[in-house]
């Protein structure tokens, strides 16, 4: 099985109106154990809003950083879409309550299709792995 293991850093903390400032995608394979292919990009458009000082905090980014070298938001998601379907799933930490609703919404917003496949999320994983334990 092929794993799209990704993650991404954005604006705020908002999942309706915060914007992706980075984004990043790790090919796994779990028959091999193998992380065959990688890939990340900082994202900023001029019409963004200004990320938050708890955002740049927590990402260690900086405004200047991602005006200057931020790509275009069609160009991650075209990206993000590319590694996705080589892969038969997905993985995030909090993905079902904040990184796939805002990968959504930039999809959306961009008036494109966006590869729906099983979404693993890490943080759920761990949280029932500890109930379970505890």
């Amino acid at each position: 099985m092929i794993i799209a293991i990704s993650d991404i850093e954005t604006t705020g903390l908002n999942i309706d109106t915060d914007r992706i400032t980075e984004i990043a995608c790790c090919l796994f394979d779990t028959d091999t154990y193998c992380a065959f292919e990688h890939w990340s990009t900082l994202v900023f458009e001029q019409d963004y809003p200004v990320p938050t000082e708890e955002a740049l905090k927590v990402t260690g980014q900086t405004l200047e950083g991602l005006k200057r070298h931020g790509r275009p938001p069609a160009y991650a998601l075209n990206r993000f879409k590319e590694y996705s379907s080589f892969a038969d799933a997905y993985i995030f930490h909090n993905g079902l309550n904040f990184d796939w609703p805002i990968i959504k919404n930039e999809f959306r917003r961009a008036k494109r299709e966006i590869p729906e496949k099983p979404i693993i999320d890490s943080q759920e994983q761990t949280a029932h792995h500890y109930q379970v334990h505890k």
